[in-house]
């Protein structure tokens, strides 16, 4: 079965004209000894035409390493302040400008390695960055073509992890900051370098809103609905159940949430287990280092397969998938096959044929990325 995203579409501020919205909080969620840096970051929306869904996105468009920047200026023998003209953007701007806020300064493509003159036969182009190139080949002949030959310095996108209702005027996000190495250098991703930098009290994002019409809570407040996120795929899910409670929902919630360790990583932990008391959550948990066999969400599916079976074809449930897709999504649809085929019977075509059926009738929702 393809993990297909759900369609998205911008309302409101588009990514071409994003709003530059003030932080109003930005801390670390989990705990300082977790392998991942967590971020709730709040924005100010007073002053935009946003208006906003549960289940839809917030586009950020990140900012590049100032340091790298007056670098690679450097190396290609430019002023900061020289006037550029942009082709993509078709218009003039300084190459500091250019650079800091519309450039890609990670991906090098062939065109660059043939503009600095790389050895045909060098094939592992996603090993270097433009400065680790243009320091290998310092010979630029034309370096106003080399920036002009830059890919674009795209926004990332995040899961809104509140109800507007909770705040009007304030939207909350839930990131994950990258790490990764490259040309022998540990990097971090634009966006979390930019995080990591930012004044809290006084910084601002430029943002637009991405609508997802088809990841929301049902419109009957009646229907149980049932939500697989581990990791930072919470973030949809505290914005559904706040959606939830604010519509006094009767339908059951229920949430599986995994993801290292308990101590270090359970993301909003106080919140959730308010809802529980309220009765207004059931909530099964998997973290996957707290003991020697590693545990997943599936597992948990599993274990409680029988009453999540009946939720599904006996009480209507809607099932909804946000995460990564490359392996969390793939194992949780796996298991859902897996349980189809030991309680229904089916062959493995027709459980696949089953939730795609589901999708069809609008009870199985994917965001995945």
């Amino acid at each position: 079965m393809n993990l297909i995203t759900e369609k998205k579409e911008s309302l409101g501020l588009s990514h071409k004209d994003p709003f530059q919205a003030n932080i109003l909080e930005l801390r670390r969620l989990n705990h300082a000894a977790s392998e991942k840096m967590i971020y709730h970051l709040v924005l100010d929306l007073q002053g935009s035409s946003i208006q906003y869904e549960v289940g839809s996105c917030i586009g950020i468009y990140p900012k590049n390493d100032v340091k790298e920047i007056f670098h690679l200026c450097r190396l290609l023998r430019l002023s900061p302040t020289t006037p550029f003209y942009c082709e993509r953007l078709e218009r003039t701007l300084t190459v500091r400008e250019f650079l800091y806020s519309h450039a890609n300064l990670d991906k090098v493509t062939k065109k660059h390695g043939e503009l600095a003159s790389l050895d045909p036969e060098f094939t592992d182009l996603q090993q270097l960055d433009h400065v680790s190139l243009i320091e290998m080949n310092p010979d630029i002949a034309d370096p106003i073509v080399y920036l002009n030959a830059l890919l674009p310095l795209l926004p990332r996108y995040y899961s809104i992890a509140s109800s507007k209702h909770r705040g009007p005027f304030r939207v909350e996000l839930l990131i994950a900051s990258v790490d990764y190495e490259k040309a022998g250098k540990e990097k971090k991703g634009a966006l979390s370098r930019y995080l990591e930098e930012i004044d809290p009290e006084s910084g601002t994002l430029d943002i637009f809103y991405l609508h997802n019409p088809r990841f929301t809570v049902p419109e009957d407040h009646g229907t149980p609905i049932i939500m697989i996120g581990p990791g930072t795929g919470l973030a949809a899910f505290r914005g559904f159940l706040q959606e939830r409670v604010h519509q006094n929902a009767s339908g059951k919630n229920w949430l599986f949430f995994g993801a290292r360790k308990r101590l270090h990583d359970f993301y909003y932990q106080e919140e959730l287990e308010e809802y529980i008391e309220a009765g207004k959550l059931i909530l099964d948990t998997a973290f996957s280092r707290d003991q020697e066999e590693k545990i997943y969400v599936q597992h948990r599916m599993w274990e409680n397969r029988h009453v999540l079976w009946q939720w599904i074809t006996q009480h209507g449930a809607h099932l909804y998938i946000c995460g990564d897709a490359k392996h969390m999504a793939k194992d949780v649809e796996a298991m859902l096959e897996k349980i189809a085929i030991d309680l229904q019977g089916f062959s493995p075509l027709e459980a696949k044929r089953f939730f795609k059926d589901l999708r069809k009738e609008k009870r199985m929702h994917l965001d995945v990325y």
